[in-house]
């Protein structure tokens, strides 16, 4: 398939409270109304596991981060958001249950609300 050529937005590595995290991102202007989001998503994926495989081969660094999959549409939103998707996830750490988020244009977003962790 086709899947290997998709991309997702934005790949963040954070720590929070001595946690490390990866937060996979895809920016759309609508909530989606397919799947088609996941392979972008999980090209995300790949890209961290790369990254984090550089660093344990060659500077024995190994990780435990936790993974985060986030699609932030805007509030012009035209289509419903999927009925199997996670609204309001107590964890969100598959591609295929990404949290949805509709955002306006140049909101800010704290990392503590994106990981559901007191202001």
């Amino acid at each position: 398939g086709y899947g290997a050529v998709k991309s997702c937005d934005a790949v963040i590595f954070c720590q929070l409270e001595g946690q490390g995290y990866i937060l996979i991102l895809d920016l759309k202007s609508s909530s989606p109304s397919n799947n088609g989001h996941v392979a972008q998503l999980l090209s995300g994926d790949c890209f961290a596991d790369y990254l984090l495989g550089v660093l344990e081969r060659f500077e024995g660094i190994k990780t435990n981060w936790e993974r985060r999959y986030f699609i932030f549409h805007c509030a012009n939103n035209k289509r419903p958001t999927l009925p199997d998707f996670v609204v309001n996830p107590p964890s969100n750490t598959k591609a295929n249950k990404a949290h949805i988020l509709e955002v306006a244009n140049g909101e800010p977003i704290h990392l503590r609300k994106l990981l559901h962790k007191p202001l």
